[in-house]
């Protein structure tokens, strides 16, 4: 027994000192405020008021990153983001999740995060992964090799652009180094100790759409495939990749 004693002494020790802190990356996606759902039913308003729907809303995010000063911890290297389970109201209400285990507690004072495939990593391709790494041979997809990209946004739908029940197909598919984008925000946040700690990112697929003062003129601008070849592509994709960085915000 006595042998035993500090032996159960510093167990004890050891699992009272530990942390059990969780922090979890959700991610949400909404359309003007309204649940999104990716089920070719629901129309939502677009900005000149026609219906419009969409069918399909991923994207790569990677090197998610808290900052405190000068200090910066890399949260995710790249994730793929996919709203595909969207077809009804429960399950939009159920976020993608990304849950970090035995996170480090802190305040931090900003958090910053990429649109894209960072281009080391695009110069890769999905043999280099396992099958069920997000780059990897199950979003094979996601990779075109005449691009030799990822494809870091993909958002297709229909537009009832004159109201008379038939909807035109709009496809906006970017990709390359050059559409890489970079966004900050600068947020308190506290990870506290022995706690579910949660960091909600909500992107409205409504302002992917607009700047803020313009909008994307759907029925001339039906689709971007990112072929730099083609200034009006590059004009499109550069839209888009402006456009859905800004969309994103923290809950």
């Amino acid at each position: 027994m006595r042998q035993l004693l500090p032996l159960l002494l510093l167990f004890l020790l050891f699992t009272s000192c530990k942390k059990e802190t969780t922090l979890e990356l959700n991610f949400m996606a909404n359309y003007d405020g309204a649940d999104l759902l990716l089920d070719e039913v629901t129309d939502y308003n677009y900005y000149d008021g026609t219906p419009l729907k969409i069918s399909t809303f991923r994207f790569y995010i990677s090197n998610i990153t808290l900052v405190k000063g000068t200090e910066e911890t890399v949260l995710v290297d790249v994730a793929d983001i996919d709203f595909v389970e969207n077809r009804d109201a429960a399950s939009a209400a159920i976020p993608q999740k990304i849950v970090i285990e035995n996170f480090e507690t802190g305040s931090y004072d900003k958090i910053k995060f990429d649109i894209g495939v960072s281009e080391s990593l695009n110069a890769t391709t999905p043999i280099d992964y396992t099958s069920t790494h997000p780059l990897g041979l199950n979003n094979s997809g996601e990779y075109w090799e005449s691009w030799v990209s990822y494809v870091f946004t993909k958002i297709e739908g229909r537009q009832d652009q004159d109201e008379d029940g038939t909807y035109n197909g709009f496809a906006y598919h970017v990709g390359g180094d050059q559409f890489f984008t970079t966004k900050e925000i600068t947020r308190s946040i506290e990870i506290k100790e022995k706690k579910n700690n949660v960091i909600q990112f909500n992107i409205d697929a409504k302002k992917v759409f607009s700047d803020g003062t313009d909008q994307m003129d759907i029925v001339n601008e039906p689709s971007s495939h990112s072929d730099l070849n083609v200034p009006s592509q590059v004009t499109t994709a550069t839209k888009i990749m402006n456009n859905f960085v800004n969309a994103i915000t923290l809950n």
